[in-house]
């Protein structure tokens, strides 16, 4: 066996680190090292690093698309570029922490612990999977990657989520706390038990999705983020809700109740069942709204007959009449509007 003193080293260094790119060319170039003669890497599957035989799992099924000996390896896997596995396999521990997975890599597998935590994936890799434990923490998805998948447990905090990435797929307890998802991830999703509490929305995130039981508590959402969803069960309480996140969506069950919306966000929705309770409009409309419903009051009075009236009026005796008419007119609904907003 070769002396693996400085790749024990380099691999500690990175891990800790989290460098993923540069696990990952690590992995990369062991594999190219041993394109030829695979079947040498085998004696590395028992070295006492766990580092060390993480890169020779993971190197060992970039050449042969045999994944079996690193799922019995505490880092099995690490840093490992596939575009195809079997179906239907389970990866645990920290196996394939750091991979690349894109095709149908990992489609229809069981995933849980630390597994596949700090990865990147694409195409339809992990579609239909389970996911618990804390399996994907800080991962990218993209491209329809874990489109029909069902997760929960804390898998998905922190992670970056586009591009349909988890369409269809059901979220549960925490599952994607802490996450920013846009562009269509997470589109026509069921989302239950805080599992985006926290959460950045943008794009189309979450359009068309169903949320219950405090799904996205806390979150804050852009755009069209929620366009179209159906909100229950304190779904979206404490939020902050801007640009048109929530237009056209329906909203039931104190769904919204002390959330914060700004600007359209909730513009040509449907709030049933005291949806928006205790929320809050934008602080700046409320305010120049008022300070509209001010000014007509102030214009209505230079045409007005009372005291008051007159005693404005004499102010502004050179203002014409029809100034005040204009102001009053144009306070009035223009106040109603931004305070109503």
């Amino acid at each position: 066996m070769r002396d693996t003193s400085k790749l024990e080293r380099v691999a500690k260094k990175l891990v800790d680190k989290k460098n993923a790119n540069r696990v990952r060319d690590v992995t990369k170039a062991v594999a190219r090292s041993y394109e030829r003669n695979s079947e040498e890497l085998k004696e590395y599957f028992s070295h006492e690093n766990e580092l060390v035989q993480g890169i020779a799992t993971g190197a060992y099924a970039m050449i042969t698309g045999d994944l079996d000996p690193a799922l019995s390896k505490e880092y099995g896997g690490l840093g490992a570029t596939l575009d195809s596995t079997k179906k239907g396999l389970s990866t645990s521990r920290k196996q394939l922490n750091f991979s690349k997975l894109s095709g149908n890599a990992l489609q229809n597998s069981n995933n849980s612990g630390s597994a596949l935590q700090n990865s990147r994936n694409s195409g339809y890799a992990l579609a239909n999977s389970r996911n618990s434990g804390y399996a994907l923490v800080n991962s990218e998805n993209s491209e329809n990657a874990l489109m029909g998948s069902k997760n929960s447990d804390g898998t998905l905090i922190r992670s970056k989520n586009s591009w349909n990435a988890l369409r269809d797929s059901t979220n549960d307890r925490f599952a994607l706390a802490d996450s920013k998802n846009s562009d269509g991830a997470l589109r026509d999703s069921k989302n239950y038990g805080e599992s985006l509490s926290n959460s950045k929305n943008y794009g189309e995130a979450l359009s068309a999705s169903r949320n219950y039981n405090s799904a996205l508590m806390g979150s804050k959402n852009f755009e069209n983020s929620l366009r179209s969803s159906e909100n229950y069960q304190s779904s979206l309480n404490f939020s902050q809700n801007a640009g048109n996140s929530l237009r056209m969506s329906k909203n039931y069950q104190d769904s919204l109740e002390s959330s914060i919306n700004r600007e359209d966000s909730l513009k040509n929705s449907e709030n049933h069942d005291g949806a928006s309770k205790n929320s809050k409009k934008n602080s700046a409309s409320v305010i120049a709204g008022i300070g509209l419903l001010g000014v007509g009051l102030i214009g209505g009075m230079f045409f007005s007959q009372g005291p008051t009236g007159s005693v404005i009026a004499e102010v502004a005796s050179k203002t014409p009449p029809i100034v005040g008419v204009a102001l009053f007119f144009l306070g009035i609904v223009a106040g109603y509007f931004l305070v109503r907003k």
